[in-house]
């Protein structure tokens, strides 16, 4: 899916793809992964920024987490380049509504 760094509305072909690739997926991954849209913004509650989730990992152990991009374009005050956090817990990641 192509990304769109400012909205978080999907098209209706971007919907219609989302859910036809979440009916492939595991029942337990698929639920937690319906949460968090590829277009949708988040804020990591450990940290403040503002990111994307980019990918999902299930474990054996039945626990899963995600991998989340952070761009500098939507955190202005961030001194890092842009980059990829792994091992990210549901539960870290606050909905955002719009990002400025």
């Amino acid at each position: 899916m192509s990304e769109r760094p400012y909205s978080s509305t999907p098209t209706d072909a971007e919907m219609v793809a989302w859910l036809a690739e979440l009916s492939t997926w595991p029942p337990t991954l698929s639920k937690v992964a319906a949460r968090f849209a590829p277009w949708a913004f988040f804020r990591l509650a450990s940290t403040g920024a503002v990111c994307r989730v980019h990918d999902f990992h299930e474990y054996v152990d039945g626990s899963i987490t995600l991998d989340v991009v952070v761009r500098r374009r939507w955190n202005p005050d961030m001194l890092e380049e842009d980059h990829r956090v792994i091992g990210i817990a549901p539960t870290d990641l606050e909905s955002v509504e719009r990002v400025q």
